[in-house]
């Protein structure tokens, strides 16, 4: 007969209990507000203009984003992606708000199993914590652009790493998820050379790998990398010399921002943790507390388990390649660590009395919910979508010029939502950085208006009509007439 008090009494079946109610509370914190807090710039605009000319013209594309001002560009994959669920959507891009939201669940589960599998149940809830109830990765986990996947890639390469000592077969997935990161983002680059040394340590310790697992992972390695051969062969290989460009300009430039750049690494980590920057200083002295009492007490167990070392390995390499990297960083291209560190730093934990883990866990939880609860919603997608529909009925059908107070740069994306959602322009700052993947769009046409998103005025004989929807303006200006 089944005895409710010692099932419940069993730690097991409380760890399943509460792993279960977390996911839930994860699930419902991740499922809320999806278009509403769904971020949609220059970006998301960028990748579903080319995802969207596919869907318009399908053609095989070899290259997919440009890496920054480096000149190198990565593989389509993303592109395909962006083109399939736009097809699927008829151009919305709600559709990549929602498809944001279930990365960033699945990545979630991820982090639970891994951890759990890696080290034991109490790792992994904390991680699991840490991840899905961060106020940082909640808001990166809402847009949908190439850095969207670094987490989850990051932790199945880190997996995989794991398992190679055990199962040489596991090098055929090495070899695929550093396929895919071709297609994804330039940061997990670093996983190429940990993945060198980790073959080396292999090699030291394992017999030579079975023929199967090398012809496997090199056709696996080569169908993903592919379409960027066949770019360079056709280009004279300018995408292999991007990285001696890259350290030829960095060298006239004046070297590496080491110091900035360790700034940059360190800030992120701790508002991976704690997105408060009064609390930063005392969060990342915490870490290297937890670390130093982690080499005092249990430095033998790391001997005991295959995972910590290449957990080490990896956080040690990721970070010192950003500090290093002869080129400027930015906070997403941390990504690829936090799910790492939010591991290390769950272990750690692990180590410590109960009640400290408790304190640890409850504090993490109020002081991150709320600012999750509080996530900016004014610049979400659907108040861009009421607000072009509003600018739309005002304009009626008429020709207009797209304009933005800023620089496109830094409040782009609105071209295609106005394509999308009300009419699209004859002309617009857009087409200057992204006419090139519409060109049947542009015309030479005159606008009857001008029409400006944002506090910026122009010389004309008449007042602007201005529509507002909070917070956003936009002056209309009639410049000719018809």
């Amino acid at each position: 007969m089944f005895k409710m008090k010692e099932f419940l009494r069993r730690p097991d079946q409380l760890g399943n209990i509460a792993a279960v109610l977390v996911f839930i509370f994860i699930l419902f914190i991740r499922l809320t507000k999806i278009p509403e807090l769904f971020y949609f710039g220059i970006d998301e605009e960028y990748q579903s203009f080319l995802g969207w000319s596919l869907v318009k013209n399908f053609h095989l594309i070899w290259i997919g984003l440009s890496v920054a001002d480096t000149g190198f560009y990565l593989g389509p994959g993303l592109v395909y992606l962006h083109a399939l669920l736009l097809f699927i959507s008829k151009g919305d891009p709600v559709i990549l708000a929602y498809s944001a939201a279930v990365i960033g669940i699945i990545t979630s589960t991820v982090i639970y199993l891994v951890s759990t599998n890696l080290f034991n149940r109490q790792v992994g809830f904390i991680a699991l914590i840490f991840y899905g109830l961060s106020a940082f990765m909640n808001y990166f986990d809402r847009r949908f652009w190439n850095p969207t996947t670094i987490t989850l890639i990051s932790l199945l390469v880190f997996y995989s790493f794991c398992k190679v000592q055990k199962n040489p077969y596991w090098w055929v997935a090495v070899t695929f998820l550093l396929g895919l990161i071709f297609h994804t983002h330039a940061s997990l680059f670093v996983y190429i050379f940990i993945a060198i040394l980790i073959g080396i340590r292999y090699l030291k310790t394992k017999k030579i790998l079975p023929i199967k697992v090398i012809i496997f992972s090199f056709l696996t390695g080569v169908s993903l990398y592919s379409p960027l051969i066949a770019f360079d062969i056709a280009k004279n290989f300018e995408n292999l010399k991007a990285p001696i460009r890259l350290l030829t300009r960095v060298g006239d430039s004046g070297g590496v921002q080491i110091f900035d750049h360790l700034a940059i690494v360190l800030s992120t980590l701790s508002r991976s943790l704690v997105d408060d920057y009064s609390l930063q200083i005392m969060v990342i002295f915490t870490v290297l507390f937890l670390y130093g009492y982690y080499f005092v007490r249990f430095r033998k167990q790391a001997k005991k388990n295959e995972a910590i070392t290449v957990l080490f390995l990896c956080l040690g390499i990721f970070m010192l390649s950003l500090i290093i990297f002869p080129g400027k960083i930015y906070d997403y291209y941390v990504l690829g660590i936090v799910p790492l560190f939010y591991i290390f730093v769950a272990y750690l934990l692990s180590k410590l009395p109960k009640k400290f883990i408790t304190l640890s866990i409850v504090g993490f939880l109020f002081l991150n919910i709320s600012l999750i609860w509080n996530l900016d919603t004014d610049h979400g997608l659907i108040k861009k979508k009421h607000f072009i529909q509003k600018v739309s009925t005002h304009l009626n059908g008429r020709q207009f010029y797209l304009d933005t107070a800023d620089q496109y740069v830094f409040n782009g994306g609105w071209r295609y939502l106005f394509k999308m959602y009300g009419q699209t322009p004859v002309s617009s700052r857009a087409d200057e950085m992204f006419g090139w993947i519409y060109p049947e769009e542009l015309s030479n046409i005159s606008p009857r208006y001008y029409v400006v998103i944002g506090k910026k005025e122009i010389d004309s004989p008449k007042p602007p009509t201005i529509i507002r929807s909070k917070p956003y303006s936009a002056q209309i200006y009639e410049i000719s007439s018809q």
